[in-house]
């Protein structure tokens, strides 16, 4: 079965910003609480280009704790999707 984005557009977009965030000036104090949700998500569940979220590792750690502070649960969800990347990875065929 296949799958085709309706809005694939509006996703580019948003993985732009998402990189930007991770990659930007602003300090993470600056950055809103939305942006930083999204950025934990996305370098969670490993959306986000390998090389960007290794070269930021101290900018993802803070982005999570601020967006972990302002959205109840999303700690939990974040710690989920990396138990379920690594459930994946070491269950796959080689």
């Amino acid at each position: 079965m296949e799958y085709e984005l309706d809005r694939a557009a509006a996703v580019e977009v948003l993985r732009e910003e998402t990189r930007q965030v991770l990659r930007g000036p602003r300090p993470v104090a600056h950055i809103s609480e939305r942006e930083a949700a999204v950025a934990t998500l996305a370098a969670a569940a490993e959306l986000l280009p390998e090389e960007d979220v290794d070269a930021h590792v101290q900018r993802v750690r803070g982005l999570e704790e601020r967006a972990v502070a302002s959205v109840p649960g999303l700690g939990e969800i974040v710690r989920e999707i990396g138990t379920a990347l690594a459930t994946a990875t070491a269950t796959a065929p080689p």
